[in-house]
């Protein structure tokens, strides 16, 4: 099993995401992430969703997810051919300059910082402020974009 990055152009229209979802279901997929956004297209948005798969399990995802009418295209990466970040706003006691340079966090006002980058540097700090220093956190998933 290898993390695969799923690229899936779809109709922007309710009830996609539900018939999307849904295949998690009837085949016990388990989602590590999902994350929708605009294409830039009117009418059209991008699904990034990340899993964990063995080579017949993403054959047989991306198969069903082409079957879909309102999916316009499937392409499956492995994480490895992707850039992939996790966003996160995080509520929390005073952060030093120190730690703010070394995550590249952006005080959004006092007490609330922004994270855009790497998921593992994420779980280090959050490691590194430790329960007592934060108050919040909203971690946004991954999301990718595929290198070249």
């Amino acid at each position: 099993m290898s993390r695969r990055v799923f690229f899936v152009r779809v109709a922007d229209r309710p009830g996609v995401l539900y018939k999307i979802t849904s295949i998690f279901r009837r085949r016990n997929f388990n989602i590590e992430s999902v994350a929708v956004g605009s294409t830039g297209a009117p009418d059209e948005s991008t699904i990034i969703i990340t899993l964990d798969l063995n080579d017949e399990e993403a054959d047989t995802f991306a198969r069903m997810l082409r079957r879909i009418i309102d999916v316009y295209s499937v392409e499956e990466h492995p994480d490895n051919g992707c850039v992939i970040a996790e966003p996160a706003i995080i509520r929390a006691d005073a952060i030093s300059d120190e730690l703010k340079a070394k995550y590249s966090l952006n005080e959004l006002m006092p007490g609330y910082y922004a994270y855009m980058g790497d998921p593992s540097k994420l779980e280090n700090l959050i490691k590194e402020l430790g329960d007592n220093r934060i108050k919040n956190i909203i971690r946004g998933g991954l999301t990718a974009m595929v290198m070249g």
